[in-house]
C-alpha cells in the first residue's frame, strides 16, 4: 500500500499537481451526483409501465345571489375508463342539484355504462353497446332506462391531428320510461329510438387546452315529434399536475314531457391514470 502525509516530497511540484487533480476529480464526482437526479426529473422519458385505467372527477357549480332571489347549481361527476388493446369500458355517474328561493329546480341523476370494440389497429371503427339510467326532476322524468348498440367511426383522428377530432356514431336503443306528461299525468311507455351522436374535440396550445362537445339526437322510430336532444360542451384548462379548471354548458330537451333545461357552471376537475 501507498500512504500520503503532509511532510516530504508531496509538497513538491508533482505533489501539488497530484492534489489538484484529486480535488478536480472530487468536484466532478460531486457535481455529477447532484446534477443526475435533476436531469432525470427534467428529461422526458417514455413511461414503460402500462396504464389501462383512467379516473376523472369533476366538481362544478354556480351561485347567483340578489335581493330578489338566490340561485344555486352544483354538478358532480365521476368517470372511470378501462382501455386495453381493442377493448374499452366506460362508466359515468353524474348528479346535478339546484335550487332557488321558490324551491327545488334540479335533482337529476344520470348513470351510464358502455363498451367498445375497435375493428382496426388505428381505432377508427368500433362497435358499441350501452346501458343508462336517468332520473330528472327538472325534465319531469321519474325513471328512464336505455339499452342499445351501434357503430361509430372516427372521421378525424386525435392521435394524428393536433387540432381537431371528430367522431360520428349511430345505432338503435330501447327505452323504458316513467314520466310526467305535459297534462300533469304520470305515464309509462316503451319505445325504440335511433341514436345519433356527434363528438367533436378541439385542442389548443399544443393540446394543453381541450374543448369537447357531445350531442345526441334520438328520434322515436314509430312516433313523429318524439325525440330527445342532449348536448354537453366542456372546456378544460390545466393548472397543476392532475388538476384542471373546467367550464361546462349543457342543454337538454325531452319532447314527450315538453321540458328543457340549460346548465352552465364552472369548477375543477382531476384526471388520474394507473
Amino acid at each position: 500500500t501507498r500512504s500520503f502525509s503532509c511532510r516530504g516530497p508531496v509538497f513538491g511540484p508533482a505533489g501539488i499537481l497530484f492534489l489538484w487533480r484529486m480535488k478536480l476529480y472530487w468536484i466532478a464526482l460531486v457535481t455529477a451526483l447532484n446534477v443526475s437526479p435533476l436531469r432525470a426529473q427534467t428529461e422526458s422519458r417514455p413511461d414503460t409501465i402500462p396504464r389501462y385505467h383512467t379516473l376523472r372527477m369533476a366538481a362544478n357549480g354556480s351561485m347567483n345571489i340578489t335581493p330578489a332571489d338566490r340561485v344555486h347549481l352544483f354538478t358532480n361527476q365521476l368517470i372511470y375508463a378501462y382501455s386495453r388493446d381493442r377493448l374499452e369500458f366506460n362508466a359515468n355517474a353524474k348528479w346535478i342539484y339546484g335550487s332557488n328561493l321558490a324551491g327545488l329546480t334540479n335533482n337529476d341523476f344520470i348513470g351510464l355504462v358502455d363498451g367498445n370494440y375497435y375493428h382496426d389497429s388505428e381505432k377508427r371503427l368500433n362497435s358499441w353497446i350501452l346501458g343508462s339510467y336517468t332520473s330528472s326532476f327538472s325534465l319531469n322524468i321519474f325513471n328512464e332506462y336505455q339499452a342499445g348498440a351501434g357503430v361509430a367511426y372516427k372521421v378525424l383522428d386525435d392521435r394524428k391531428n393536433d387540432f381537431i377530432s371528430l367522431k360520428l356514431s349511430n345505432g338503435f336503443i330501447w327505452e323504458e320510461s316513467n314520466f310526467l306528461n305535459p297534462e300533469g299525468v304520470r305515464d309509462n311507455y316503451s319505445i325504440v329510438r335511433n341514436s345519433l351522436r356527434v363528438q367533436l374535440k378541439l385542442f389548443l396550445l399544443q393540446r394543453k387546452i381541450s374543448l369537447e362537445s357531445t350531442t345526441y339526437w334520438q328520434p322515436a322510430l314509430n312516433k313523429a315529434g318524439d325525440y330527445n336532444l342532449r348536448t354537453a360542451n366542456v372546456l378544460n384548462i390545466p393548472v397543476w399536475k392532475f388538476f384542471s379548471l373546467q367550464t361546462r354548458w349543457e342543454y337538454n330537451y325531452i319532447a314527450r314531457t315538453e321540458k328543457e333545461n340549460t346548465l352552465f357552471n364552472y369548477g375543477i376537475s382531476a384526471r388520474f391514470t394507473f
